[in-house]
């Protein structure tokens, strides 16, 4: 592919009659070269980046990409807003990887992130889906045959994670 441009500047030429003196400009054409370069490639294998993370609340959600060189800078946005390293978010650099994590999710780190380098972006979703699941220990001692009775209450937005046992 050609980046060459060239701009080009362009003189009127005519003729004046004055005192019956013919008088005579002549416009000369001017080119003035230039070369362009072609854009440059900051992001690499943009179709196997994944754009939209899924987690669960209080888990951590990495966002990651790969830049052509190494010592590509990066920054990263949160609708907008510039994100530095903190407890919460944690900006790392490894090679050609660059990754954000965001530590101990909550519903307000749902939303659009992008990832900027010399001018060009890369943008990421994180959806923050229902409760983590948590199941403490709980001990019981009972006499041989004697009868329980267990209950389970289960709060979730994805009823596939539901379950029944039952005990004969």
């Amino acid at each position: 592919m050609d980046y060459s441009k060239a701009r080009f500047e362009r003189h009127l030429s005519h003729n004046m009659d004055i005192d019956g003196k013919t008088m005579a400009w002549i416009g000369i054409n001017q080119v003035h070269p230039q070369l362009l370069k072609p854009p440059e490639v900051v992001f690499t294998n943009k179709e196997k980046v994944q754009k939209e993370v899924k987690a669960a609340l209080t888990q951590n959600a990495t966002l990651s990409c790969e830049v052509a060189q190494e010592k590509t800078d990066v920054k990263w946005y949160k609708e907008g807003k510039l994100i530095t390293s903190s407890k919460k978010f944690k900006v790392e650099s490894e090679g050609k990887s660059r990754r954000l994590v965001v530590n101990q999710l909550e519903k307000k780190d749902a939303g659009e992130y992008t990832c900027e380098a010399a001018g060009q972006k890369l943008n990421f979703k994180i959806v923050v889906t229902g409760e983590r699941r948590h199941f403490g220990p709980s001990f019981l001692f009972l006499e041989h045959l004697q009868k329980l009775l267990l209950f389970c209450k289960c709060f979730s937005s994805d009823t596939s994670n539901f379950w029944r046992m039952s005990w004969g």
